[in-house]
């Protein structure tokens, strides 16, 4: 909308960003925040080329943000719900930010997506309980609940398929049993050996449900 003031959370590269700056006009304040200082460079250089007056990027940790009182008319933030550790406050503190008429948008992928149900379960079978990457948002039910514990409605939430068949080579892969993002637990601390045990059974895993060689790749989107 004209003359809106939109925050972009995680805006990476700055292109919701700057999608927002076309729409809400030389009126509006667009204000790009990512903690990612290499991702940052790029937004704005990309800024300075087209001249976009009523468009600023800041370096922060977007979980950190206090948010003025009705300061807000939209605020987004793609793919990056999962990284924030306090959520529950952040939430929270985007509720006490938003205008009267102001949305908050996401996205989030479900528990089942990227193969976070193989990964759990080969790191159980090695003794380290881990869990899904998305577990805070992976359903239509849990966006619901945490939305509505912050004071928040969520208004839609809708679901797209970018699933696919991939090689089992290739979606073996994915995941080298050392690597995890969630922000309540990752396996920093994990000796070799068992990080060793876990991609085997990752691997051995992945192989007993392959069919012909291909491997289903679930990545369901959720926009709420």
């Amino acid at each position: 909308m004209r003359g809106s003031t939109v925050v972009d959370l995680a805006t990476g590269t700055g292109n919701v960003a700057f999608r927002a700056a076309e729409i809400v006009g030389a009126g509006g304040v667009v204000v790009g925040i990512d903690m990612a200082e290499e991702l940052l460079r790029i937004a704005k250089e990309k800024k300075l080329s087209i001249g976009a007056k009523n468009l600023t990027f800041r370096l922060a940790d977007v979980g950190n943000e206090v948010f003025i009182k009705d300061s807000i008319d939209a605020a987004y933030c793609s793919f990056a719900m999962m990284l924030i550790a306090n959520v529950d406050e952040f939430l929270s503190r985007i509720a006490v930010g938003l205008s009267e008429s102001g949305f908050f948008a996401f996205t989030s992928a479900s528990l089942d997506s990227y193969l976070n149900p193989q990964i759990v379960r080969a790191a159980s079978v090695a003794g380290v309980e881990i869990p899904p990457s998305n577990d805070r948002f992976g359903t239509r039910e849990r966006i619901d609940a945490r939305l509505k514990g912050a004071g928040l409605l969520a208004a839609e939430i809708h679901e797209l398929q970018y699933g696919k068949f991939i090689p089992l080579d290739v979606a073996k892969a994915k995941w080298d049993g050392r690597f995890w993002i969630h922000p309540e637990q990752t396996l920093e601390g994990v000796t070799a050996e068992t990080s060793n045990l876990m991609k085997l059974e990752f691997d051995r895993i992945l192989a007993e449900e392959a069919i012909h060689d291909m491997i289903w790749f679930e990545e369901l989107v959720y926009y709420a």
